[in-house]
């Protein structure tokens, strides 16, 4: 009873633990069939290599930035602000309106960077100072393989997009610029992940669109082993054996396992968000025909602020009926 409690205060809509894992059983193989169809492209031999095996084999392919001075880490920051840069003017003609507030890359205050990891702060309603993204570069080295689909994950569209323009809005009182629900704002940042692929900026790319899909297949593993722990008696150890089959590190399956141990719910919020997002897409999409413009869907689901996913539906069905 408890974990269905924070399950559907994280999902912010009403499903069961049972309903959550079997979207994700399904996402797991849909995102597993599409990467092994890419990793082939590439010439990496799946069958032989087994799923785990091909993933790790395409990993050795992107190479990580060495971190071995302060110069290093400068030019991964000014890198990375031209990569955000580059992705707002990419994404322009897909909003409506983008946010006023600058965004800045930084490194962690001391004290909070490890290894590695990214994150995004935003501006405070007041705008005195702009959202942030933060870069932990406390390690030797910086890997790459997804370094594109983070950045479009924390940065551009994703939460910053999400985050700014929630807390620059005139129009919501101050309680919804504030709030946030975790099912609406990850399920935004990992829409926003695929939306840089249907945009078409992994087209030269190939490595970096595996990179995106093995995060996709994280989020749909992550709906299946948080429900398989709290609802269905999966050990620790059967959790972590699961995502090392589908290609995470040992080390890495261990850290993510442990923060569903003791974060029930959260995880799953990021799949169950965008596919109702891409659900709501694809509704508006049939309902208005030649009328659909995917400027004025994402200024629909963006406008209100962070809304529960059982409200998103009455905001999109709102822009839907004002074309009639």
């Amino acid at each position: 009873a408890y974990y269905e409690t924070v399950l559907a205060h994280h999902l912010s809509m009403p499903l069961t633990p049972t309903e959550v894992h079997e979207t994700g059983l399904a996402e797991v193989e849909r995102v597993r069939d599409e990467l092994e169809v890419a990793m082939a492209e590439l010439g990496i031999d799946v069958e032989r290599l087994g799923f785990a095996g091909a993933i790790e084999a395409v990993g050795s392919l992107v190479p990580a930035v060495p971190l071995t001075s302060s110069a290093d880490r400068e030019a991964l920051l000014a890198d990375t602000e031209a990569f955000v840069a580059e992705a707002s003017e990419a994404f322009a003609d897909m909003f409506t309106t983008s946010p006023a507030s600058p965004i800045e890359v930084q490194r962690p205050r001391p004290g909070r960077e490890g290894a590695g990891g990214a994150y995004y702060r935003p501006p405070p309603a007041s705008g005195e100072r702009p959202g942030i993204y933060y870069l932990a570069l406390g390690g030797n080295t910086f890997p790459m393989d997804t370094y594109a689909t983070t950045n479009y994950h924390e940065a551009v569209p994703g939460h910053h997009f999400q985050l700014a323009l929630q807390r620059e809005s005139e129009e919501l009182p101050l309680l919804q610029r504030a709030t946030g629900f975790t099912g609406y704002a990850e399920g935004w940042a990992l829409y926003a992940e695929r939306l840089a692929a249907e945009a078409g900026l992994y087209e030269d790319d190939s490595l970096g669109d595996i990179g995106r899909l093995r995060m996709e297949l994280l989020r749909a593993a992550r709906a299946v082993a948080d429900t398989g722990i709290h609802a269905f008696d999966w050990s620790r150890d059967e959790a972590i054996a699961y995502l090392v089959g589908l290609g995470l590190p040992e080390g890495w399956a261990a850290s993510e396992v442990d923060r569903y141990i003791v974060w029930p719910g959260q995880a799953p919020a990021y799949l169950i968000g965008m596919l109702e997002i891409l659900r709501l897409r694809d509704e508006a999409q049939a309902a208005l025909g030649d009328d659909f413009d995917l400027a004025g869907f994402h200024d629909a689901v963006l406008r209100h602020g962070s809304v529960p996913l059982a409200v998103l539906p009455m905001a999109v069905e709102a822009w839907v009926e004002s074309f009639r």
